[in-house]
C-alpha cells in the first residue's frame, strides 16, 4: 500500500475541505429557497381560503404580513400585479364597511351559536361568562381574544373566524369537564415541595402563584385559564380535602400576585394557599 506524501494529503484535505464548505453552502441556500417557496405557498392558499370565505379582514391581513412578498411581484412586473391591486382595495373596502357594523353583526352571530355575550359589554370590548375579553380595534381591523389568565389571539375582524375560536374558547372552558380530584392532589404535591425548597413547615402559607407555577412543570399541558376555572369549581363546591389535608385560600390586595377566581369575583383574588389536617369532605 502507497501512502501519499504528506503534502499530498494536505492538498486533498484542503481540496475536500473546500467542497464540503461549498455544499454547506449550497445546502443552506437551499433550504432558504425552500422556506421562501412555502411561505409563498401558504400565503397563496390563505389568500385563496380567505377570498372564497369572503373574510375580506384576513385579506387584508395577508397583504400586510407579507408586503415583501408582493413588493417582489411589482418588482419584476408580475402579470397578476393589477388583479392583486384591486383585490386589496375591494377587500379594503368591504373590511372597513365589515368593521362599521361589527357592533350589531357580532353579538347576532354569537346569539346563533349559543355563545351569550355579557350584558356589560360594549364596543369595543366585550366579555363572555366575565372571564373571556374580546378587544376589537376598528382601525386595525383585528380583534384580541383572551381568556383572564390564558394566552391572547389576535384575528382578523371578520365575524365568523372570531365566533368560531370564541365558540371552542368557551367550549374548552366552561364545557370540557377535567378531574378536579387530580387537580387538587397535584395541588398538594406541588404545595409540598415548595415547602421543601423554601425550608418552610407543614401548613405554612405559600404564594398561589408560586405553587401553580411548579404545579405547571409537574403537568405538560397545565394552562393557566383552566386552572383558575378548575380552581374556582373545587371551591365552590366544597370539594377541598385530599388524603385529610384540607386546601385553604387567603386573599390579598395584590392583583399582580392574586388569582381573581371565576365565579368568585365579589371575594377578591386568592393570593396563599396552604394545605392543612381536615375533616374529609364529598
Amino acid at each position: 500500500m502507497v501512502t501519499p506524501p504528506s503534502r499530498d494529503r494536505e492538498a486533498i484535505d484542503a481540496i475536500l475541505g473546500d467542497r464540503l464548505d461549498a455544499a454547506k453552502t449550497a445546502r443552506r441556500a437551499a433550504a432558504a429557497s425552500l422556506e421562501v417557496a412555502r411561505n409563498a405557498e401558504d400565503t397563496w392558499q390563505r389568500m385563496r381560503d380567505a377570498v372564497r370565505a369572503g373574510h375580506h379582514a384576513a385579506i387584508m391581513h395577508l397583504f400586510r404580513r407579507e408586503a415583501s412578498l408582493f413588493s417582489s411581484l411589482r418588482s419584476h412586473s408580475d402579470p397578476s400585479v393589477p388583479f392583486l391591486e384591486e383585490l386589496y382595495r375591494s377587500s379594503e373596502q368591504a373590511a372597513r364597511e365589515g368593521a362599521r357594523h361589527f357592533p350589531s353583526s357580532f353579538p347576532s352571530a354569537c346569539a346563533a351559536q349559543n355563545i351569550q355575550i355579557d350584558t356589560t359589554s360594549r364596543h369595543p370590548r366585550y366579555t363572555v361568562k366575565e372571564f373571556i375579553e374580546i378587544t376589537v380595534d376598528d382601525r386595525a381591523l383585528e380583534a384580541t381574544i383572551v381568556p383572564r389568565d390564558g394566552q391572547s389571539l389576535t384575528l382578523p375582524l371578520d365575524v365568523d373566524p372570531i365566533v368560531e375560536r370564541l365558540r371552542s374558547e368557551t367550549h374548552r372552558l366552561f364545557e370540557e369537564m377535567r378531574d378536579t380530584k387530580r387537580l387538587l392532589a397535584g395541588l398538594r404535591k406541588a404545595y409540598r415541595a415548595v415547602l421543601r425548597e423554601e425550608k418552610k413547615k407543614a401548613g405554612e402559607e405559600l404564594p398561589l402563584r408560586r405553587v401553580a407555577n411548579r404545579l405547571s412543570k409537574n403537568w405538560a399541558h397545565f394552562k393557566y385559564d383552566e386552572f383558575n376555572i378548575d380552581l374556582a369549581r373545587i371551591v365552590r363546591e366544597g370539594t377541598t380535602t385530599v388524603d385529610k389535608d384540607r386546601l385553604h385560600l387567603n386573599h390579598t390586595r395584590d392583583t399582580r400576585q392574586g388569582i381573581l377566581l371565576h365565579g368568585l369575583e365579589r371575594s377578591g383574588y386568592f393570593g396563599f394557599i396552604s394545605f392543612k389536617p381536615g375533616d374529609t369532605n364529598a
